[in-house]
């Protein structure tokens, strides 16, 4: 595809310069670095299941309040 093909109002074109290929493989913070690992290895990610099951725990809750209940 070519650049005068795209359609610029929806999608912006962007350029990536290659002399930032020289940052490639390399740690620009190593200190954040290690403190970022150290905090992964404490605390972990989180169980992101775990968070979606009970969201739909959660929504499939307020659906069945929510819900008109049949009277006699």
């Amino acid at each position: 595809m070519n650049i005068n093909e795209i359609d610029t109002i929806k999608k912006p074109i962007i350029i990536i310069d290659e002399s930032l290929d020289f940052y490639s493989g390399k740690v620009l913070f190593p200190e954040k670095l290690a403190e970022a690992n150290q905090m992964l290895r404490e605390v972990g990610l989180p169980d992101f299941a775990k968070i979606e099951r009970e969201e739909r725990e959660k929504e499939a809750q307020q659906n069945t309040a929510d819900a008109p209940t049949p009277t006699d």
